[in-house]
């Protein structure tokens, strides 16, 4: 249990990558946040997570393209565990393919949005 005692908030989690991740912190110790935007799958994976009987998991909903969003996790996150050891900034997306002439300019800008405003509203919402 390398992880006791430590808590991390874990972005696109609700499956992939970030569910694998937050199931080995949990069996490491670690009180774990995981986020994303689909609340269905999000609160359907937290329940699995917490089936699994390995540690305190909680669930809030965020689109990490909105730094309000980003900060209320993190807020949700220190209030439910008293501190924030750890932050995997994992959620992305796919950008959109084809021809430059082709491409919503709108889905360019949320591609943009997610997988690069999107680490650093994280990052920036930890600090304090």
């Amino acid at each position: 249990m390398k992880l006791k005692g430590q808590s991390a908030v874990i972005s696109g989690a609700s499956e992939g990558l970030g569910k694998v991740i937050a199931e080995f912190y949990l069996k490491e110790g670690a009180n774990v946040m995981i986020c994303a935007r689909s609340q269905e799958k999000l609160f359907k994976t937290c329940d699995e997570l917490r089936a699994l009987n390995l540690g305190q998991v909680e669930a809030q909903p965020c689109d990490v393209a909105n730094f309000v969003d980003v900060e209320n996790v993190i807020n949700v996150a220190y209030k439910k565990f008293g501190r924030l050891d750890i932050l995997v900034a994992n959620a992305g997306i796919h950008g959109p393919k084809g021809a430059i002439d082709e491409i919503d300019a709108e889905d360019w800008s949320y591609a943009i949005d997610v997988n690069l405003k999107g680490v650093f509203a994280q990052c920036r919402a930890v600090l304090p």
